[in-house]
């Protein structure tokens, strides 16, 4: 299991041999090869959180296009 943590910067994880992994913007990622049940449903109640604002965030995003469009609209009938 490939799990994140630290950063390069501060040497603060390691995998489990003792040899960082860049995971780009300095974060590292570190290859536990027998994680604990606990590490598995932190992984598991965090996606549960990224999941839940998902929705109502595509909905902003979708009516904030769609009022943009339509002030597009206004614009060019006000310029004609």
């Amino acid at each position: 299991m490939l799990v994140m943590g630290g950063c390069l910067r501060h040497r603060s994880c390691v995998s489990a041999v003792g040899l960082p992994i860049s995971a780009g913007c300095g974060l590292v990622a570190f290859y536990d090869p027998a994680p604990g049940p606990e590490l598995v449903e932190q992984i598991t109640a965090r996606r549960a959180g990224l999941d839940e604002p998902e929705e109502p965030l595509a909905k902003q995003l979708a009516e904030g296009r769609a009022e943009r469009d339509e002030h597009a609209v206004v614009e060019r009938v006000l310029e004609r």
